[in-house]
């Protein structure tokens, strides 16, 4: 049995970030689904450079879980901008043959009882994409096809009202290919597990 990974982000901290504050914030870095490369046009903090540090996100995340096991999906729950709104909504209304989808993300938490307190990467991909299909749920009564676990608000998220932004989420299975997702408990205590697995032909 392996032991979850969970964490809620904080949604605000990740916009606005505030040096005072220690939530736990989370992002997507680079995402593409069904082919279509969504942009990284949200401007945060970088964490680990509070002071002189800005990256471009593609989401600024709520939550995100694996219960980890090697086959088990990676959910992720998050806030992109418009024009991402508006190409993943062309997606999900058309049936897609296409279920491909590649993920970079991270999340900081603050290590409090490290010598020096400060954010550290506890969930991660390492800066590589994790090649996934976005996983399918249980088929309906009235559908012989599963639907997709793939969903995007209509409506613009009231947390952080500028920039505009809207609720997204997922959850990716991996493709048949040895992968890895990063974790740790504290600054220098950084694990590795297998995400998963290569199938041979």
């Amino acid at each position: 049995m392996s032991a979850e990974l969970s964490y809620t982000c904080s949604v605000r901290q990740g916009f606005n970030f505030e040096k005072d504050a220690q939530d736990t914030v989370g992002f997507v870095t680079a995402m593409t689904v069904s082919g279509q490369k969504l942009k990284a046009d949200i401007t945060v903090t970088d964490p680990l450079k509070i002071d002189s540090g800005k990256i471009s996100v593609v989401g600024v995340l709520s939550r995100t879980t694996w219960q980890g096991g090697y086959a088990d999906p990676l959910a992720l729950v998050m806030q992109v901008s418009a024009a991402n709104k508006d190409v993943i909504s062309s997606l999900v209304h058309q049936k897609l043959s296409n279920t491909k989808v590649n993920i970079q993300f991270v999340v900081y938490q603050f290590d409090q009882e490290a010598k020096e307190a400060q954010y550290f990467k506890a969930f991660h991909s390492n800066e590589k994409d994790l090649e996934c299909l976005i996983e399918k749920g249980p088929a309906s009564s009235s559908s012989s096809s599963a639907p997709l676990v793939i969903a995007i608000a209509t409506d613009p998220d009231g947390v952080v009202q500028s920039p505009r932004n809207y609720g997204f989420s997922l959850c990716a299975v991996p493709q048949d290919k040895a992968q890895e997702l990063h974790f740790a408990i504290g600054l220098g205590k950084a694990m590795v597990k297998r995400f998963g697995i290569e199938v041979k032909a």
